[in-house]
């Protein structure tokens, strides 16, 4: 992961979602603290840069074992100052880690700079493209068709509750019945109101808004970038998603958890 570009080196980012589960890997092209090629017989220190914990460390620990020339650094910061970071870090050529993941809501202000990156089409991504569906792959190309990154994890977004708190609050406790409470986000509020007004003390209906817009936000068509544009202002899915996350804190069904 150390090949140069215009001075600089390349790396792989990875792209995550919160609750839709959805991740890439992609490789960055600016200079970061582990920039100097090891020396002979020397170790290899590779940076890896999350937001919240991963879980990879024994998978670390695995490849260390397997290349013992090799030493992983984790670094592990809150989302939004993850992302701040890195931006900042490929605007300056310095400071970026060798591996980068990425939040999907993030992923087109980062796939709109592939030069940034490394090209996974150069080190034969046709050959393993088939292991991602179109739409995951997509998230991680640029308009030109660069893979900047890949996916690290699909899935359908999923919610967990207590089963004793909703008997408590007189709601269905049957996963089956439960599922069938907010086909809507408008209904998903609307229970929380019926749950919340049962006062069971020290619970709270959600963890946070944050994990709440997300998640509004990954079904719409068009998040907060389309392509390399952003289109915060202009994009009724970004509104919509703002204001049902904005009418639940109102309601106050937010816990106030902010996450990773």
């Amino acid at each position: 992961m150390s090949a140069a570009t215009s001075g600089a080196r390349r790396r792989l980012l990875t792209i995550a979602g919160p609750l839709l589960a959805t991740a890439l890997v992609l490789g960055t092209a600016a200079c970061g603290g582990s920039d100097d090629p090891a020396k002979p017989g020397g170790k290899v220190k590779l940076t890896i840069a999350t937001f919240g914990e991963f879980g990879y460390k024994d998978l670390y620990k695995e490849y260390m074992a397997a290349n013992p020339n090799v030493e992983i650094v984790e670094r592990i910061t809150k989302a939004e100052d993850h992302h701040k970071n890195l931006a900042a870090h490929l605007a300056t050529n310095t400071g970026a880690a060798d591996i980068e993941a990425i939040e999907e809501g993030w992923a087109g202000q980062f796939t709109a700079n592939p030069g940034k990156f490394y090209n996974w089409n150069d080190y034969g991504a046709a050959e393993i493209k088939a292991q991602w569906p179109a739409w995951k792959w997509q998230q991680g190309s640029s308009a030109k068709g660069e893979v900047v990154g890949l996916g690290t994890d699909v899935g359908g977004m999923a919610m967990c509750y207590r089963r004793d708190i909703f008997e408590k609050a007189g709601l269905p406790t049957d996963r089956e019945a439960v599922s069938k409470l907010w086909p809507t986000w408008e209904e998903y509020i609307a229970t929380g109101v019926k749950f919340k007004n049962a006062n069971i003390k020290g619970s709270a209906w959600m963890d946070g808004p944050t994990i709440m817009y997300r998640s509004v936000l990954g079904q719409q068509p068009v998040g907060i970038y389309d392509a390399d544009k952003v289109v915060v202002e202009t994009n009724p899915g970004v509104k919509k998603a703002w204001d049902l996350t904005i009418d639940a804190i109102n309601k106050g069904l937010s816990a106030k958890i902010a996450p990773w």
